[in-house]
Formats: C-alpha cells, sequence, structure tokens
C-alpha cells in the first residue's frame, strides 16, 4: 500500500534505514567469502592439490551462491506475497546469517575430508537463496511504502545500503589481515568476520 502525503515521514525514514541495513549486513554475509577465497581454498580442499585448483574450487563455490539466487527469487517472492514482506525478512535474515555462522564453524578438510568442501557448497547454496529472495523483496517494500514523488530516493538509499555491505566486506578483511599473521589467518581469524555475521 502507497503512502499518500508526499514528504517522507519519521516512519519512512526508519523503514528505510532498517531495509537498507539489513540489506548490507547480507550482502556483508555473502560476499565476505570472496575477500577470504584464498585462505578458504587452504582450509576446504586437499593440501596437495595445484594451488590455482584449490582456488579455483574456492571461487567455484563462491559463484554457486549467485547461481541459487534466482531460485530463491522465485521462491522468496511467491511467498512475500502471500504472507507479507516483513514476515519473509525475517526469513531472509535467518537464512543468511545461519549459514554464515556455520562457515565460520565448519571444520576443514584436514579434520572431515570431502564433507568440508560438500557442507561449505551447502552453506553457499542457501545464503545464495536467502540473497535471491532478500534483495527484490526490500525493494518491493521499500517501493510500496514510500510516497511515491521519494520512491527514487528510497531505492537509491538502499541500493547504496546494499554497496556499502561490499565496503564493509573489505574493510573487514583489510583489518584481520593486518591485524593477524597468515599463519593466524590460516588457523583460526579467518573464522572471525563469518561468525561476526552470523551473530
Amino acid at each position: 500500500m502507497t503512502t499518500t502525503t508526499h514528504q517522507l515521514t519519521r516512519h519512512d525514514y526508519k523503514m528505510i534505514g532498517l531495509s537498507l541495513l539489513g540489506g548490507a549486513l547480507e550482502v556483508f554475509d555473502f560476499i565476505i567469502f570472496v575477500f577470504l577465497s584464498a585462505v578458504i581454498a587452504d582450509v576446504f580442499f586437499p593440501a596437495d592439490t595445484p594451488e590455482w585448483v584449490r582456488l579455483l574450487q574456492s571461487m567455484t563455490i563462491f559463484s554457486v551462491g549467485y547461481l541459487a539466487r534466482p531460485l530463491g527469487g522465485l521462491l522468496i517472492a511467491h511467498y512475500a506475497d502471500r504472507y507479507g514482506r516483513k514476515r519473509m525478512f525475517n526469513f531472509t535474515v535467518l537464512f543468511m546469517a545461519l549459514p554464515c555462522l556455520a562457515m565460520g564453524l565448519l571444520p576443514g578438510y584436514a579434520q572431515i575430508g570431502y564433507w568440508a568442501p560438500l557442507l561449505l557448497l551447502l552453506a553457499r547454496i542457501i545464503q545464495g537463496a536467502a540473497l535471491g529472495g532478500e534483495v527484490p523483496n526490500a525493494w518491493v517494500f521499500v517501493a510500496e511504502h514510500t510516497p511515491a514523488r521519494h520512491r527514487g530516493l528510497a531505492l537509491g538509499m538502499l541500493q547504496a545500503g546494499l554497496t556499502f555491505g561490499y565496503m564493509l566486506a573489505a574493510l573487514t578483511v583489510t583489518l584481520i589481515t593486518t591485524l593477524f599473521s597468515a599463519d593466524e589467518m590460516r588457523d583460526w581469524a579467518w573464522r572471525i568476520p563469518f561468525i561476526v555475521g552470523g551473530l
């Protein structure tokens, strides 16, 4: 239902701000993987595999998240139309955060063998589906609840929030790679952004 007033109200700003924050955090949870893909390649794939193959495998798992987005978009949009967008926001936030937390806690290849990359792949599929449903749902939600005169501004702010998620992920990885040695990164420090994002 579209608001009929011509000015953005405090409620409008709150709704846009929450949508912006939710989108930024979901993008952070989704994209942090790519900034840590080299470390993930070392942790989740056999050490005797050439480094370029491990990196290719890591990037393939990252890409699968993007391939799952249309499926999530179709399913979540259907249920958002039926049960409401706010309810689906909660669902997508949960289904982005839980796999992110799981990735931060997953044992590596040295501990559980090929189960490690398979569980990582499953977490990425769930994340991709969640993001594919959350972003279009956020655009529609903001468009429906913003005065027509300010719809472009509201959607632009939402898109800026999504872009902020990319920047936040890059800054987080820059910070932890500065604070920790390469060995610490490989042993445990790479998990920090995933656990923080999941929580």
